[in-house]
């Protein structure tokens, strides 16, 4: 047996003596099992049989394999779809499945509204969003079903606990889950985890629903007893509680309570709440409804000042230097207007920039932003900084302010677990002004987000925050 297998593995190689061992070897094999009917063919017409299969079922797998690829890329990436190899698009592929969703993308008005009886299985809800109530720590919707809410990433989470008496918030697709409390019950829990995906409303809300709007006892007060309330709850510094009463003021019939002092408490409150943009609305209300006031036009000064619209500020103040000369507060707020739109031109007092910081280290730096000759460019690594004209030594190129910071101490260099906390905290900070400021998101979200950045989508008129 080994001399007959070995002569015919090394005459293989092209001896006389191999050829005819290789036929006798053929031979034996043909005899040790019989052949299907397709391979009856001679050796020629089964080479082009296999080829010919073989090419078509090729090409139809690279066929369908672009096509996915094109729609994919298409339907994914319509604007700089094709800048994206197919490399690329598995890469981008495989991330997004393994990275935990994103927020909520889909206008309010393609969400429904559901009831937490809805809720029938574990998981995103996706095309839904709930309106529920809190009062005395217990969330629940207008049937009275309650519920537990979890907000991850939340900034204001001190703040919210401290929030007395019922307030409202809009939840768009949360995670739902199932938990049975200590005393047996079964109760839905709703987690959120994208700052954009969650937002506290009025009372006075539209989107409040019928069910909850019977119930709502302010309907039945006057706007005195209301102001009076929510000035109260203010010295308590319960800012959300003071703004929703005003604004339920607002909604009764008017009587000897002005509508400009409402939305002046209602902007003051939305100003200690950071809502810069509502505390604009609501001042620019009160200069509406009453404009030879002055404490109205400081008040839309204060808003637009904080918001760093250093133009609309001079503009309220020069109208309230007329109104009152005599208006000490306004005229040095015109002052520093005065200095920060200067500012904007390169004119900085660096002097005076510096004397409170050298008292006060951790003083809050109140300076504009100026951009001069250079422009940003994208290169081959990136966006970078590049000169618009000759510059010498000495020429003031650009000034720009962090949007947030921290400040640190000499113990915090050495505490990980601090330092953590500290840029989570500082994190979560800039997307409640990024939520809450309209003005800075353009801004922000121009910024270089690396070669796999993910570009930001808007809704209702915002970005979708991912946190």
């Amino acid at each position: 047996m080994m001399r007959t297998t070995c002569p015919a593995i090394y005459g293989s190689v092209g001896s006389p003596a191999g050829s005819i061992i290789s036929k006798q070897v053929k031979t034996k094999l043909n005899l040790s099992f019989s052949p299907p009917s397709s391979f009856s063919q001679s050796p020629q017409q089964i080479d082009e049989n296999t080829m010919l299969t073989f090419i078509i079922n090729t090409s139809l797998g690279i066929l369908a394999t672009w096509a996915f690829y094109k729609t994919t890329i298409v339907l994914l990436f319509p604007e700089n779809h094709a800048e994206i190899s197919i490399l690329a698009l598995l890469r981008l592929l495989v991330r997004d499945f393994l990275a935990s969703p994103g927020p909520s993308v889909l206008p309010l008005d393609q969400l429904s509204y559901t009831l937490l009886e809805d809720a029938r299985k574990s998981g995103r809800l996706r095309g839904g969003y709930f309106v529920l109530r809190t009062e005395n720590g217990v969330w629940s919707d207008e049937k009275g079903t309650s519920c537990i809410l979890e907000i991850q990433n939340n900034w204001r989470k001190n703040n919210w606990r401290n929030m007395e008496g019922e307030w409202y918030a809009l939840i768009k697709e949360p995670f739902v889950r199932f938990q049975t409390r200590e005393d047996g019950e079964h109760v839905v829990a709703l987690m959120v985890r994208h700052r954009s995906d969650w937002d506290a409303i009025p009372s006075t809300s539209n989107l409040i629903p019928e069910g909850f709007r019977v119930v709502q006892g302010w309907r039945e007060k006057g706007r005195e007893e209301l102001k009076e309330k929510g000035n109260d709850l203010y010295t308590q510094e319960s800012y959300w509680g003071a703004f929703d009463l005003y604004k339920q003021a607002l909604h009764q019939p008017e009587d000897s309570v002005p509508s400009d002092l409402i939305h002046r408490n209602c902007a003051q409150a939305a100003f200690k709440l950071s809502l810069r943009d509502t505390a604009i609305q609501d001042a620019t209300a009160a200069i509406s409804a009453n404009p030879s006031d002055p404490k109205n036009s400081l008040k839309l000064a204060k808003c637009h000042y904080a918001a760093r619209n250093y133009a609309e500020a001079e503009t309220n103040l020069q109208k309230l230097v007329t109104l009152d000369p005599l208006n000490v507060k306004g005229k040095l707020l015109l002052e520093r207007c005065h200095q920060r739109i200067a500012e904007t031109r390169g004119e900085y007092n660096w002097v005076k920039i510096r004397k409170p910081l050298n008292t006060r280290p951790s003083s809050y730096l109140d300076v504009a932003d100026y951009t001069g000759p250079v422009e940003v460019k994208v290169g081959k690594f990136g966006k970078g900084l590049y000169t618009t004209k000759n510059v010498k030594t000495g020429d003031l190129l650009l000034v720009s302010k962090a949007l947030q910071f921290v400040y640190l101490s000499d113990g915090d260099l050495g505490n990980s677990e601090k330092l953590k906390d500290m840029k989570l905290d500082c994190i979560l900070e800039v997307a409640e002004r990024l939520h809450n400021e309209k003005g800075l998101q353009k801004g922000f979200f121009e910024l270089w987000r690396g070669k796999e950045g993910v570009e930001p989508r808007i809704i209702d008129d915002t970005y979708a925050l991912d946190t």
